[in-house]
């Protein structure tokens, strides 16, 4: 039957058409895994060498545990001058490339250079350099990086000075969660402000706080993808089990 035989070769036609386009489908989605796994790889190299860094005033050490590949978080820790350290996490909203373009971005911005003024080290006339507060950092990426709309992008931002020499920290945060203090008796208790998220308002204030740290004592800087993160429940971890946590494995 003529017509049984056409039928059969578009068929074939169609499925021929069918498994190319698959084929095609599949190299892009190859491809593009490859591509955002680079760009994992470059996001992560712009992170501190080292996950346990040494300073005058103690160690710093880190963990950077993406969800995805690519992520809205980021951090860094540098010497800012002879007495100062400097360290920030910044969390962007959403997930995937944008956010993590944006997290690159603000980091960048962030990082102190070698030989000249930068949004945390001012160079004074003299050719000596002065320490930026926290809250004049703050309050100018909050003009940088202004989102249109509530829609766009924005990031939560907590970023601290700590005098190597005296043990003074300096810090503010942009709607990022508060800061965890412990204590050298174990007491942990955190150390919150309450200001807006950088990007939304470009008249927004931000507060600044001052802890004089004592040698035992510790600090934790993270994201909120720690305390949101769910068990098999859908329950959340939480503040009040992240003091738990930490409080039981201070030694």
């Amino acid at each position: 039957n003529q017509n049984l035989a056409t039928a059969k070769d578009q068929l074939e036609q169609n499925n021929k058409e069918l498994r190319d386009l698959n084929q095609k489908i599949a190299s892009a989605n190859d491809q593009m895994t490859r591509d955002l796994e680079a760009a994992a790889r470059v996001q992560r190299a712009l992170l501190p060498a080292e996950e346990t860094l040494q300073f005058d005033c103690g160690d710093v050490a880190w963990r950077y545990v993406p969800c995805h590949g690519l992520a809205g978080d980021f951090l860094n820790v540098f010497q800012l001058d002879e007495d100062h350290i400097g360290l920030f996490v910044v969390d962007v909203s959403g997930h995937g490339v944008p956010s993590s373009l944006l997290s690159v971005t603000v980091g960048r911005f962030l990082t102190p250079k070698a030989s000249d003024s930068s949004v945390l080290v001012r160079l004074r006339e003299d050719g000596s350099t002065e320490v930026v507060s926290p809250v004049e950092v703050a309050t100018e990426l909050n003009q940088q990086f202004q989102s249109q709309d509530f829609s766009e992008l924005y990031f939560t931002f907590i970023y601290c000075v700590v005098n190597s020499k005296t043990g003074e920290m300096r810090y503010t945060a942009s709607g990022h969660p508060p800061l965890l203090h412990i204590s050298t008796a174990g007491e942990a208790a955190f150390e919150t402000l309450h200001s807006l998220p950088v990007g939304f308002f470009p008249e927004a204030e931000y507060e600044e706080k001052t802890i004089q740290l004592q040698k035992g004592e510790r600090v934790y800087l993270y994201s909120d993808g720690v305390t949101e993160a769910m068990d098999k429940d859908l329950e959340q971890f939480g503040d009040d089990s992240l003091k738990e946590v930490i409080s039981l494995n201070r030694s």
